[in-house]
């Protein structure tokens, strides 16, 4: 059971780990337990990649297209400290989405 553990984890380029192991032998019908998986996985020393996942929301879109620029084209601050800026996504609004609707 090492060898067939070893090649699931192998041929998943080493991102699978004992739970996902465990459901690819129940699919190819092995009959083994969740536990038993878990204990030949550390007894290998097999260890899975973390593969990090990210999305960017749909409404950071919405965000950079909703308004236009406030200050005047061509206006160049005169001096330091002069030009402020902020930004306020985090503010919750009342009908913008959220728990909020």
């Amino acid at each position: 059971m090492k060898v067939k553990i070893q090649q699931i984890f192998n041929d998943n380029k080493g991102r699978y780990g004992s739970p996902r192991i465990f459901k690819a032998l129940q699919k190819q019908g092995y009959n083994i337990g969740k536990k038993r998986v878990e204990r030949l996985y550390r007894a290998l020393g097999l260890v899975a990649r973390v593969m990090r996942v990210t999305t960017r929301s749909a409404a950071y879109k919405r965000f950079l297209v909703a308004e236009k620029n406030l200050r005047p084209e061509g206006d160049v601050p005169k001096a330091v400290n002069k030009v402020w800026v902020a930004d306020v996504t985090y503010l919750k609004v009342r009908g913008y989405g959220g728990i909020y609707q």
